[in-house]
């Protein structure tokens, strides 16, 4: 006979109280898989991240989804969190999937998603600049769900937060409001050798097509195209960069282009260029 709760894709005992032996049953034989205290899916699903978020919530309908989880669900679709994180106390055992931390959020600071609250775009950034990496603040702003002022204030309000300080500084260094994180490290160089006049994402018409331009400095007409490894993606994307550039050098732009393996070549060309064309 199917079972009552067979069109629900997590089942929480609490939710069910008049099935706690039905639902005992149906662990014991295998076809209810536990995920959490009190919380389980059907052994023929697979545990993907968007179940696991259901199995979170469902365990603590007050908990508080942060960092990569936040940005998953809200503004970045194609991240792929390897567990979910939610502000919460931790479960008994909890299993390797869950990240459960005691955050003190303020409530200004979260949004409404469904039945659950997730934290806003510029904490979920500040979540993940924990460990240093610079991807998320990056993605963040190149997407432009948020700016690095709006980080800045939304870390003022949590001022004796862990890892404040660190982030304090990432962001100070973000200040041109750079896309990746070798733009990031391209405009630390360029400070730390004083050069002055250039632009970030600088917008450039042509023929009636708008280009975005790295770094430029537009007295100049000198633009600098940081190419991570990933930069054109597919065949197609190499093919438009090629044209692109043709239309700028045909524009009058001189362009430079660095990788992660020349970005020391960054200031000594970027200064023999600007000398020969001014």
């Amino acid at each position: 006979m199917k079972s009552p709760l067979a069109n629900l894709p997590i089942v929480a005992r609490r939710d069910h109280p008049h099935l706690r032996n039905h639902i005992d049953h149906l662990i014991r034989s295998g076809q209810l898989t536990p995920l959490l205290h009190g919380v389980s899916c059907w052994a023929d699903q697979e545990p993907d991240f968007s179940l696991l978020v259901r199995a979170a919530v469902s365990w603590n309908p007050g908990a508080i989804l942060v960092g990569a989880t936040a940005a998953a669900l809200t503004w970045w679709p194609e991240l792929k969190p390897d567990r979910v994180e939610l502000a919460s106390p931790p479960p008994r055992n909890p299993p390797p999937w869950i990240r459960c931390r005691r955050l003190r959020i303020p409530a200004s600071l979260t949004e409404e998603l469904g039945d659950t609250r997730v934290v806003t775009p510029e904490l979920s950034v500040l979540g993940m600049l924990d460990g240093g990496d610079t991807n998320p603040m990056c993605e963040a702003l190149r997407r432009g769900v948020t700016t690095v002022a709006r980080i800045r204030t939304t870390l003022e309000q949590i001022p004796r937060a862990s890892g404040n300080l660190v982030r304090n500084i990432l962001l100070s260094a973000a200040r041109d409001n750079p896309w990746y994180p070798l733009e990031l490290e391209a405009h630390q160089r360029l400070r730390r050798a004083g050069l002055k006049g250039w632009r970030t994402n600088h917008q450039v018409l042509l023929d009636g097509l708008v280009h975005f331009l790295d770094i430029a400095f537009p007295g100049a007409r000198l633009a600098l195209e940081m190419d991570g490894w990933q930069h054109h993606g597919n065949h197609l994307g190499f093919v438009a960069d090629r044209i692109r550039q043709n239309r700028l050098v045909l524009g009058g732009w001189t362009i430079l282009r660095f990788t992660t393996q020349s970005l020391d070549h960054l200031v000594p060309e970027t200064k023999r260029a600007l000398a020969r064309l001014r």
